[in-house]
């Protein structure tokens, strides 16, 4: 029993400095692998907007 908690302890005492930290702290680069000006580098240039607007960030 032990065994098993010990990892939930350890892994729990470190829970609020991996909360305490912003992402995304710099500017994420999405690479898509295909021409531009198709359909998928369409979207491609659309969902970081929306991704953006909950973190108020730069994609």
């Amino acid at each position: 029993m032990i065994r098993q908690l010990l990892p939930a302890l350890i892994v729990s005492a470190f829970a609020p400095f991996a909360a305490a930290q912003s992402f995304p702290s710099k500017p994420v680069t999405i690479v898509v692998s295909v021409p531009a000006g198709g359909t998928i580098d369409a979207i491609a240039r659309m969902v970081p907007r929306t991704w953006a607007r909950p973190w108020d960030s730069r994609w």
